[in-house]
C-alpha cells in the first residue's frame, strides 16, 4: 500500500543504508506542527547526530538531498530548525491515489498478517454475574482488536473460557439456595462471600426455583443462565465468538496429571507442608505459587496452566489474551508457568485494560437499581445506545482509566465525539445526494491547502490501521477519525461544494468528500460502529 509515510519510510531506511550505525534509529516520520510546514517531518538528523558525530542541520540537508532524488512524488523537500526535514507530496499524485481508491471502492491495509492464525481470548468473565461496564471495555477492546488483526490478513478465532469450576460456583449455588429461601418468605442474612446482586432473586423468580433444589442443581442452572445472558448482552454490542472453553472440559484430570508429572520429570516442582508448588521464583515470579492444595484439589491457577499449555498445541501462530487491570500480578505468574512448558512462551501476548467510571454532568453516577454494587453493560448500552458505548471506551488507551459521562455520550453536538463523527459522515452523505444527477461535468479544479491536506490525511489511514494493530492501540483510530471530521467541516465551510456556475470544480471538490467518506465509514466499520446516511 503506497501510502506517503510508506514511500517516505522507505526511502529514509536507504539513506540509513550509507551509514550502518543508524541501523536501529528510528526514522522518526510525523505530521508537523504546523500544515504549511510540509506534509511529513522526518526527525533523523536530530536522532542521529550524537551517532554521526555531525550537526542535525548538515545531516538533515544530507538526508533532503537523497530524498529529492530518490521520490519522484515528492514535490518539495526542505530542513528546518534545528535539523528536521520537511515534505510536500505532489498534487497530482495525491489525486492520482484518491482515483483509484475510488476506482476500487476500497481503502486497502497492509497485509502484514499473510494468513497466520491469531486465537484471542477475551470477556471470559465468570458466570457468576452480569456483564458490568468494565467487562464491556475489555469486550469492545477485544473486538476492535480481533478486527484490526483481520484487516491487516491474520485468519482470527475468538474465544470464551468458562471459569466453570472451582469456589466461586460453589458460591453461586450457595447465594442462589439464599434468595430462593428468600423469595419462599424467609428472613435470610447474607455472608460477605455470597453474591448479593439483586440479579439473582429475578434469577429465582424467573427459574421458578425452590429452596429444597440441591447445590449441583443450582450450579448448572445458575451458570448457564447467567452465560446466556452474557452472551445476550455481547449480541447486542455486536460481539461474536467463535469457540467456548470450559475450565471443566479443558482442564480434565488426566490433562491435568499430564500437565504435573512434566514439570516434576523437570524438576520444576516440588512439595511443602502437603501442597505442590511450581519453582516459578527461578524465572521472574516474586515467589513460588502452589499448584495442587494440600486437600488435594487444584488451584486456578494450575487449571489455568493446563489451558494455556492446550492452547499451544492448537496450532496458532499468536495467542492474545484480554484481561481486566486486577490479573496484573497473575500476568506475570502465568508466564513464569508457562516458561517451563513451552519453547516459546512469547507467542502468549497479555494485554491489560483498566477500569470505567461513570459520570453525568461530572458526578459520579450509579444507574443500576438491580444489579447490586456495579453498573451493567446493557444498561449503558440502552441508555446511550451502542455505537456512543463502543466509540467512546475506545477514545482512551486502554492501559490508562477511561471517565464516560453519560451525558455527553447523548448530546447531538460537536462535544460527544461519536456524533462528531458520525455527523460529518451523514453530511457528506447528504451533499452527495443532493449532487446526484446535478453534476454531470468532468471534474477539473486545482487543490486547496485544505483539500490537499483532506487527501493526505485519507490516503495515510492504512498507515495509521498499521500502527493501531502494531501498538494493540484502537484507540488511535478514533483520535484520527475526529481529526478527519474536523478537517470535512472546515473544508466544508471555506468551499463551495454545490456551485451550479462553476460544475466542472464542483464535481472535483465532490470526489474529495467522495474519498473522505469511504474513509470515514471504513473506520467507523472497523470500530464496530455505524456509519449512517441520515440522521
Amino acid at each position: 500500500m503506497e501510502t506517503p509515510t510508506y514511500i517516505c519510510r522507505q526511502a529514509v531506511d536507504q539513506f540509513k543504508k550509507k551509514y550502518p550505525e543508524l541501523e536501529n534509529i528510528p526514522a522518526g516520520i510525523d505530521y508537523p506542527p504546523e500544515s504549511d510546514m510540509g506534509d511529513l517531518a522526518v526527525a533523523l538528523p536530530l536522532r542521529a547526530a550524537s551517532v554521526l558525530k555531525r550537526s542535525p542541520r548538515k545531516i538533515g540537508e544530507e538526508l533532503a538531498e537523497f530524498l529529492t532524488d530518490k521520490i519522484q512524488e515528492i514535490e518539495t523537500v526542505e530542513v528546518s530548525g534545528a535539523g528536521f526535514v520537511n515534505c510536500s507530496f505532489k498534487d497530482d499524485w495525491l489525486l492520482s491515489r484518491m482515483a483509484s481508491v475510488l476506482d476500487s471502492g476500497r481503502l486497502e491495509c497492509f497485509q502484514s498478517g499473510q494468513g497466520k492464525k491469531v486465537l484471542i481470548e477475551f470477556v471470559s468473565a465468570n458466570p457468576t454475574g452480569p456483564l458490568h461496564v468494565g467487562h464491556g471495555r475489555g469486550a469492545i477492546y477485544g473486538d476492535v482488536l480481533a478486527r484490526l488483526l483481520e484487516e491487516h490478513g491474520y485468519e482470527v478465532s475468538r474465544e470464551y473460557y468458562v471459569n466453570d469450576a472451582g469456589k466461586q460456583i460453589n458460591r453461586l449455588a450457595e447465594s442462589l439456595r439464599l434468595r430462593a429461601r428468600e423469595v419462599e418468605g424467609e428472613d435470610i442474612k447474607m455472608g460477605e462471600q455470597h453474591y448479593k446482586g439483586d440479579y439473582l432473586t429475578q434469577l429465582v423468580k424467573d427459574k421458578n426455583i425452590s429452596s429444597d433444589v440441591t447445590l449441583e442443581e443450582l450450579a448448572e442452572i445458575g451458570q448457564e443462565t447467567i452465560l446466556d445472558r452474557i452472551f445476550s448482552d455481547l449480541e447486542e454490542c455486536d460481539i461474536k465468538f467463535d469457540s467456548v472453553a470450559r475450565e471443566s472440559e479443558v482442564a480434565t484430570s488426566v490433562r491435568l496429571q499430564e500437565l504435573l508429572k512434566r514439570l516434576e520429570n523437570s524438576g520444576y516442582t516440588y512439595e511443602q507442608e502437603g501442597a505442590l508448588f511450581l519453582a516459578s521464583s527461578r524465572v521472574g515470579d516474586d515467589k513460588d505459587r502452589v499448584l495442587i492444595r494440600k486437600n488435594g484439589e487444584p488451584t486456578y491457577f494450575a487449571n489455568d496452566l493446563v489451558y494455556h499449555h492446550q492452547k499451544y498445541k492448537r496450532g496458532f501462530d499468536n495467542l492474545i489474551d484480554i484481561w481486566g487491570h486486577d490479573h496484573h500480578g497473575y500476568q506475570q505468574r502465568l508466564l513464569a508457568g508457562l516458561e517451563f512448558l513451552v519453547n516459546d512462551p512469547d507467542k502468549l501476548e497479555i494485554e491489560l485494560y483498566q477500569l470505567v467510571d461513570l459520570y453525568r454532568d461530572g458526578e459520579p453516577v450509579s444507574m443500576s437499581t438491580r444489579g447490586g454494587e456495579f453498573v451493567e453493560l446493557i444498561e449503558l448500552v440502552e441508555e446511550v445506545g451502542i455505537d456512543a458505548v463502543r466509540f467512546n471506551f475506545l477514545t482512551k488507551n486502554h492501559n490508562r482509566p477511561l471517565d464516560f459521562d453519560i451525558k455527553v455520550a447523548t448530546v447531538r453536538s460537536e462535544e460527544n465525539p461519536v456524533y462528531y463523527v458520525q455527523y460529518a459522515h451523514t453530511r457528506m452523505a447528504g451533499i452527495l445526494r443532493k449532487a446526484s444527477g446535478k453534476v454531470a461535468q468532468k471534474p477539473e479544479g486545482k487543490l486547496s491547502p485544505g483539500g490537499h491536506n483532506l487527501i493526505l490525511r485519507s490516503l495515510e489511514f492504512p498507515t495509521l490501521l498499521k500502527s493501531a494493530l502494531e501498538g494493540r492501540e484502537p484507540h488511535v483510530i478514533t483520535y484520527e477519525l475526529q481529526k478527519l471530521a474536523s478537517l470535512f467541516h472546515n473544508y466544508y465551510t471555506r468551499h463551495r461544494v454545490l456551485d451550479p456556475e462553476e460544475p466542472a470544480r464542483s464535481a472535483f471538490r465532490l470526489e474529495i468528500i467522495k474519498f473522505l467518506k469511504l474513509v470515514i465509514a471504513r473506520g467507523l466499520d472497523i470500530l464496530g460502529v455505524s456509519a449512517p446516511e441520515r440522521m
